[in-house]
């Protein structure tokens, strides 16, 4: 290996390991120069290494929609090939969501316990083995049951993603380094139908499933073992100490972690936050926002499989492009504003949700309606992929905003904050899907889906009203704030 460059140690990335990596030391001087400088914590991780460990992060994460939307295509196909009726066919993509959220107030706390490394090759490994049973699988009960036991392990790697980002990359870059982390979530949805529509019209509904235990067995499964370091803060700063205990002995921060070693916290305790006051109505948006979406996915395929539509399961996968895009450009975007209303208004922490909800009450209730009733007349198919676009841009407005929300009011618990809500999001997608397989039968996709308008509007409508009060309630206290510190010169008074 060359050798370092000036200014940075060399050690080993894992102590079961030869490997040796460059270990950049940012905002200090040289350690010859002046060996009692400070670090911060982060700052023993090189660029290299909190990138390869973002890749990582990323590469598992798209499973997650992978595993949820690459058979949508061939729901029909399910039905036919197991002889299986409409709604345990849904129910095998709703029990996927359903435990799958559940299931990451689990992982979560395991990996803050036992480290992230092994959670990832535990998750993965029970990833291969519940496809490879699905690939399989002879009847539907089969396959639901190890739909289910397969959303639990690819549940995982969301709470690893976020939690491994967050042990290597700095404050100041993190909110970047989560938005590309993003990004995955929001192509899989694109992928998966794509992917899966094609190998279904060539090689049926099972080469889908070969699809995923080959990606996780051959490729991702590898990348974790040889390539991923551990991350977590407290076994990090045990490896380090054993390879280079001068290091370790000036990093800020050591002596705190070491004295706090892990534990494990109850899963059911983030569900707390869910309740609070603060969170509860916009909560409320993100769980009515995010089923709509996947209910629409769900029934969408079934709906154009059927007459006047009957298109092959090919080019039912190039209908959902339309919900993909829309989720592409409207993300980053309102990321972007989320950020833009923070920083003018620093004080008022629902600033952040100002435009992700006025979005969502204006986009989500027409789209909603729009492609209900024109799936439900059978009208041309360009108003269906339409209302698909809006509801795709609208559920991917809201989710800067109320992540972005959280972090700034639970500061030191946004993790548990965000995984709590993440996790009603998912469970309330799986209820929608199934609530959908049967009030669709039921009173059509029409009437459901205005009810499903009507709920968005109410709720969206709420929250926003609440925004306004709150900011409103807010405002003659920082302006005394602020009238108060520039009496004492501690701001301009052109700031008021």
């Amino acid at each position: 290996m060359s050798s370092a460059p000036h200014g940075s140690q060399q050690f080993p990335l894992d102590t079961n390991s030869d490997l040796e990596v460059d270990i950049e030391l940012p905002n200090c001087q040289t350690p010859s120069k002046n060996k009692d400088a400070l670090l911060r914590f982060h700052d023993h991780w090189t660029s290299r290494q909190r990138y390869c460990v973002l890749i990582i992060a990323s590469m598992a994460v798209i499973m997650v929609p992978l595993v949820d939307t690459i058979y949508l295509p061939a729901l029909k196909e399910v039905e036919d090939d197991l002889n299986a009726p409409q709604s345990l066919v849904a129910l095998s993509v709703s029990i996927n969501l359903l435990l799958g959220g559940f299931s990451s107030l689990l992982w979560g706390p395991s990996s803050d316990k036992f480290g992230r490394r092994v959670i990832y090759v535990v998750a993965t490994v029970s990833l291969i083995a519940t496809t490879v049973v699905c690939i399989f699988a002879p009847t539907i009960g089969i396959l639901v049951a190890f739909r289910a036991l397969q959303g639990i392990a690819v549940a995982a790697f969301v709470s690893l993603g976020g939690g491994s980002v967050a042990d290597v990359f700095p404050p100041e870059q993190l909110g970047t380094a989560n938005g590309y982390l993003m990004v995955p979530l929001l192509l899989g949805p694109i992928i998966g139908p794509l992917l899966g529509g094609g190998l279904s019209q060539a090689y049926g509904w099972r080469s889908t499933m070969i699809c995923l235990a080959v990606f996780s067995g051959a490729i991702l499964f590898p990348v974790i073992v040889f390539f991923l370091p551990e991350t977590q803060s407290f076994k990090a700063l045990q490896r380090l100490k054993a390879s280079d205990p001068d290091l370790a002995s000036r990093l800020e921060g050591a002596e705190l972690i070491e004295s706090s070693p892990p534990v494990f916290n109850p899963p059911w305790v983030p569900l707390r936050y869910v309740f609070e006051w603060a969170i509860f109505p916009h909560a409320l948006v993100a769980l009515i926002t995010f089923g709509s979406l996947f209910a629409s996915l769900t029934e969408f395929p079934i709906v154009l499989a059927a007459s006047p539509y009957s298109l092959s399961t090919g080019i039912i996968g190039v209908c959902y492009l339309p919900q993909g895009v829309g989720s592409l450009i409207a993300s980053p975007l309102f990321g972007w504003l989320s950020d833009y209303a923070a920083a003018q208004h620093p004080s008022e922490p629902e600033a952040r949700l100002m435009y992700s909800t006025l979005s969502t009450l204006l986009i989500m209730p027409p789209s909603l309606l729009l492609y209900g009733w024109a799936l439900d007349f059978k009208t041309n198919l360009a108003a269906c992929l339409i209302g698909q676009f809006f509801i795709g841009a609208g559920c991917a407005s809201y989710l800067p905003g109320i992540f972005g929300y959280l972090t700034a009011i639970k500061q030191s618990s946004a993790g548990a904050a965000s995984a709590a809500v993440q996790t009603s999001m998912f469970s309330s997608a799986g209820v929608l899907i199934i609530v959908s397989s049967v009030a669709v039968n039921a009173i059509g996709m029409g009437p459901f889906f205005t009810i499903l308008a009507g709920l968005q509007a109410v709720f969206s409508l709420a929250a926003f009203v609440l925004i306004i009060l709150q900011r409103r309630k807010k405002r003659p206290a920082i302006i005394i704030s602020l009238e108060e510190e520039a009496q004492t010169g501690q701001v301009q008074p052109s700031s008021l």
